[in-house]
């Protein structure tokens, strides 16, 4: 089954990948969400401004959006996810890593 990710998870992946460095620690390593929104903030800018995504990119609800991607990719099991009072803390399964690593490979 092809696996789609909107632009939103994939940066959140991407993201965590890019904390982690080590793949063989993927599963033991929790990156802050608040590290993570960052990231992806950043990123979507980029896109922004070299008019990549076109609308989506340029939305000001990235927090939202944020936390919509992050509680899809926890369903689909590619995510754990433990709240804390202010941050949570997101860890990338080793399924979200195989879905991913699938998802670039096809485009």
């Amino acid at each position: 089954m092809e696996k789609k990710f909107t632009v939103m998870q994939e940066l959140i992946i991407e993201g965590i990948l890019k904390k982690v460095g080590d793949e063989s620690k993927i599963e033991s390593v929790e990156v802050g969400s608040g590290d993570i929104l960052g990231y992806v903030s950043s990123e979507m800018t980029k896109r922004k401004d070299s008019g990549v995504k076109g609308a989506a990119a340029g939305t000001k609800g990235w927090a939202d959006m944020f936390r919509l991607a992050v509680k899809d990719l926890v369903a689909m099991g590619y995510l754990k996810e433990k709240k804390g009072l202010i941050t949570s803390k997101l860890t990338l399964t080793k399924a979200g890593l195989d879905a991913y690593k699938e998802y670039k490979k096809s485009t």
